[in-house]
């Protein structure tokens, strides 16, 4: 895949990347800029955020086994308690 669309200024590169690139569903610029999109979305620095952010949500890892910890032998977690 090339780097960006400035194979499409050159008539050479841009025959073989629509002759190489495209599909019955897609031409080979919008399949270029679908590739793009989800490398956006699970391989860059945006993606990594995001899961950092889905990974914490709850809160600290320890602090988050603690209070599983404790509600399952029985002992209300201050947290999670209703009594």
């Amino acid at each position: 895949m090339p780097a960006d669309v400035s194979v499409m200024h050159d008539e050479h590169l841009k025959g073989l990347f629509e002759k190489y690139w495209q599909t019955p569903q897609l031409g080979a610029l919008e399949r270029m800029k679908l590739y793009k999109l989800t490398w956006d979305l699970i391989g860059s620095e945006f993606a990594g955020r995001h899961l950092q952010y889905e990974k914490f949500y709850a809160g600290a890892c320890s602090s988050c086994a603690t209070t599983a910890s404790a509600k399952h032998r029985g002992r209300p977690s201050t947290s999670w308690s209703t009594t």
